[in-house]
């Protein structure tokens, strides 16, 4: 009989297994932990200014499409 099919691999341990590691709530992060976290803040923080800028530029570009229309309108009417 073929073996079924499901999940593979080792399942995680739960905090009531031996071995389980579980973090305590009151336990100081690594230094690793520190940088890596202030790292993740830096480039959200980065994400965000580069969202607004995008948000700003798609803004200026549909004003600038108005205008090009308004331009385009006025050359067809005075022709």
């Amino acid at each position: 009989m073929p073996p079924k099919k499901g999940k593979k691999g080792k399942k995680e341990k739960t905090a009531k297994e031996p071995g389980a590691k579980v973090k305590d709530e009151n336990e100081r992060p690594s230094a690793r932990e520190l940088i890596l976290q202030e790292e993740l803040d830096k480039k959200v923080e980065k994400l965000a200014e580069i969202k607004l800028r995008v948000r700003q530029a798609q803004e200026e570009n549909n004003w600038l499409n108005e205008e090009a229309n308004k331009v385009r309108a006025e050359t067809v009417n005075t022709t």
